[in-house]
């Protein structure tokens, strides 16, 4: 049954992928499971539990995926790398998932009947524990680890972003490029040399 209940949750996946929520009906994802509604209902009581259970299992994936990444016993900079190459390496490997949860995380609120509130506190606080374990160790120094966490979860949202939608090679989201991607984050852009003043006028 395991497998029957994946299969109904793929083609569902790509049903409200394509045309939203409100656009996508139970009839339209039976026809093109191939199975019949007997069926598809017996997995699932309704399109809502149905959307919930995909919605549930696409950021739980994801998450667990990153936790498992992390080794507690390094320093956090080490951590913070292998945060950002384990969501690299996880939209490398499910890139339909990912744009599935890229397209709901930056949905409007009209466009799905499920609140992420829950979901995306889970993901900004295991980012922020991140940071605060740094700043204890004295490797971090910030302002508000909060912040910071947003930054990082920005920093990862945008190139995962940038090579689903703009044609990247896989090389984009390769473990060289994470770390490339964590050193700049870490070493920050400004820069530290001696500035010049100028006056008025370019003197």
């Amino acid at each position: 049954m395991t497998g029957t209940r994946n299969h109904i949750m793929d083609i569902a996946r790509s049903q409200f992928f394509k045309t939203g929520y409100a656009g996508t009906s139970i009839n339209s994802i039976v026809d093109a499971t191939k199975f019949t509604k007997p069926t598809v209902y017996y997995h699932f009581k309704n399109k809502a539990e149905l959307f919930a259970s995909l919605v549930n299992d696409a950021y739980d994936r994801c998450f667990e995926h990153r936790q498992n990444a992390v080794d507690p016993h390094l320093p956090a900079s080490e951590q913070l790398y292998q945060v950002i190459a384990a969501d690299f390496a996880f939209c490398l490997a499910t890139p339909d998932l990912v744009r599935f949860v890229v397209a709901l995380t930056f949905a409007l609120p009209e466009d799905h009947s499920i609140d992420l509130t829950a979901i995306h506190s889970r993901d900004h606080e295991s980012f922020r524990a991140l940071i605060e374990r740094g700043m204890s160790t004295g490797e971090f120094d910030c302002v508000n680890a909060g912040d910071a966490a947003i930054a990082i979860q920005g920093l990862i949202a945008i190139n995962i972003m940038s090579y689903l939608k703009m044609g990247h090679r896989p090389e984009f989201l390769s473990s060289e490029r994470a770390r490339d991607v964590a050193n700049i984050l870490l070493q920050g852009i400004a820069w530290k040399g001696k500035r010049k003043r100028h006056k008025k006028g370019g003197v």
